[in-house]
């Protein structure tokens, strides 16, 4: 986990991590707009915010 101005934000695997699957099958969600993620450089960054919200099904 990385704090970016305050947000605290995961790395792909990270989130694969915490959600028990693999990394892969958060780029499909990324790329299926089931999680927002904003692109850092090469690595995609999900905040906590829109990690809690794929959590909760908003």
């Amino acid at each position: 986990m990385k704090e970016i101005a305050g947000i605290k934000c995961y790395e792909l695997q990270e989130v694969a991590d915490i959600l028990g699957v693999h990394y892969q099958t958060i780029r499909n969600l990324i790329k299926n707009g089931k999680i927002k993620a904003t692109r850092i450089g090469r690595n995609y960054m999900i905040t906590e915010q829109n990690l809690q919200k794929y959590i909760n099904g908003d």
